[in-house]
């Protein structure tokens, strides 16, 4: 019997001895591919530490849209549920900016006269430093969901315009996702999409409205998504999605263009993701100060979805189609494009990712693509935050500064309130050489709580994990001996 009972002590130490094993291995398993990821990607070097724009709002902050004016003073908009100053019982659109030298403004209520579901705005910023917003909202009585696109700029010195109506001629078709741009003339010009198409109009200073047009007239399916920018001659230029077979065998939605050449008109469509085979969405289209049109969007290539990009050169035509998100691993979506002075090519998106405190989340992804030189590597934006980071939105400044906002579901007590605030970060490229930021010893960013005024920490994020690794291994060591020992 004492011999049964030593067996079975045995027994148990050694099945205690091969968890422990199995555990040890499980955790430096974890803990080595974690510092093989922190390794393999570049964590925002150079970049500002994150900041919180909606810090009047209680209620969730969601979809900015942000514009550069060009004296380099930042404009964002973005939908909220937060009843500020009595706005509304449901979403509204607020506003925001931040004038350098002074700092970010108080926040303001811009769809004032509205009193139904103002969502999705897009904002830019015109020559003289007027700010143009659009967005869609409910524009029928209680009861019914008919959306339309409404309208509102700021102009210096003087104030916020009466909100105006811009889809007057839509007849009970939903008008959707504004797109909107200022010309070099401070034409606005807006697209979006209204039933099964996409429509445009423009408003002329010192004329007014014209009429709405039919961007897409030889789709005979959806079109949807429209992204529109306007080149330094006026040239109005879209994108869009649409589940048209307009050539080839593809059967899933393409990214369709179209361009308006003031004093010509319309050319004829184009379809520019010609090489994808899957479903193509969300383009996000620029123009560069040469007239280049560059558009990036999602697209199920392959396995999953990458983020591809394909420019217009003007006298050559169209470049092939790249991948943009080659570092990535999981699915990417939402890009955001804009191009600086110099012609960099500059993109965000978001993107699934298992991050370094092993929590699946959502971050902010970039990369730029840089004349005469190439592709940057991958750089994750969102360092700062542990929850999900979406719908980022991309500007550039006369300086060539580049400014990224999104809105983020990461706690950080007073601000935060448990929802989703807006979330804003800032490159400035006079630190990068040869596509590179260069790195201060004291300013790299680390894993930590977004602050207005922080200072970055001396500790890295790969310091913190090889110094993980080097306690796991330790701890392992030194059980592993102890139970040597007690056998």
């Amino acid at each position: 019997m004492n011999d049964n009972l030593m067996n079975s002590g045995i027994h148990e130490k050694r099945m205690k001895y091969q968890s422990f094993v199995r555990a040890f291995a499980f955790l430096m398993l974890i803990a080595l591919m974690t510092s093989i990821f922190v390794c393999t990607h570049v964590y925002g070097a150079g970049w500002t530490t994150t900041e919180i724009v909606s810090t009047e709002s209680t209620e969730g902050s969601s979809n900015p849209s942000l514009g550069v004016g060009p004296d380099g003073t930042v404009h964002i908009a973005w939908e909220d549920w937060t009843n500020f100053d009595d706005s509304a019982v449901d979403k509204n659109i607020f506003y925001k900016r931040f004038v350098p030298g002074t700092g970010w403004t108080t926040t303001e209520v811009v769809s004032t006269e509205s009193t139904r579901w103002p969502e999705d705005p897009s904002l830019a910023v015109g020559p003289d430093g007027t700010v143009h917003i659009a967005w869609e909202r409910i524009n029928s009585p209680v009861g019914s969901t008919d959306y339309d696109i409404f309208y509102k700029r700021f102009v210096p010195g003087t104030g916020w315009t009466t909100t105006e109506l811009v889809s007057p001629e839509s007849t009970g078709a939903w008008s959707f996702k504004p797109s909107l741009a200022v010309g070099p003339d401070g034409t606005v010009h807006i697209a979006w999409e209204e039933g099964v198409d996409i429509m445009y109009r423009r408003f002329v200073p010192g004329t007014g409205w014209t009429a709405t047009e039919v961007v897409s007239t030889e789709s005979t399916d959806n079109s949807f998504e429209p992204s529109l920018a306007v080149d330094p001659d006026g040239t109005v230029h879209i994108a869009w999605a649409d589940s048209t077979r307009y050539t080839g065998p593809k059967t899933t939605p393409h990214i369709f263009y179209k361009k308006y050449v003031p004093g010509t008109g319309w050319t004829t469509t184009e379809v520019v993701s010609t090489e994808s085979n899957w479903t193509s969405s969300n383009p996000s289209l620029a123009v560069g100060s040469d007239g280049t049109v560059h558009i990036a969007w999602q697209d199920l290539w392959g396995a999953k979805l990458e983020i591809l990009y394909k420019r217009f050169v003007p006298g050559t035509g169209w470049t092939t189609t790249e991948v943009v998100s080659t570092e990535s691993k999981e699915a990417c979506r939402e890009p955001s494009l804009a191009v600086g002075p110099d012609g960099t090519v500059h993109i965000a998106w978001q993107e699934d990712i298992e991050t370094t405190d092993l929590l699946s989340d959502v971050d902010i992804w970039y990369r730029r693509f840089v004349p005469g030189t190439g592709w940057s590597t991958t750089e994750i934006i969102s360092t700062e935050s542990f929850s999900d980071s979406e719908c980022p939105s991309l500007g550039v400044g006369p300086d060539g500064t580049v400014h990224i906002a999104w809105h983020d579901w990461t706690n950080i007590g007073g601000w935060a309130n448990n929802d989703v605030d807006i979330f804003y970060k800032s490159l400035d490229m006079s630190a990068v050489t040869n596509g590179e930021e260069e790195k201060p010893a004291e300013s790299e960013p680390t894993e930590t709580e977004p602050t207005e005024s922080a200072e970055a920490p001396l500790i890295t994020t790969e310091i913190v994990i090889i110094a993980a690794v080097i306690v796991v291994a330790v701890i392992g060591i030194v059980s592993y001996w102890m139970l040597r020992k007690r056998k």
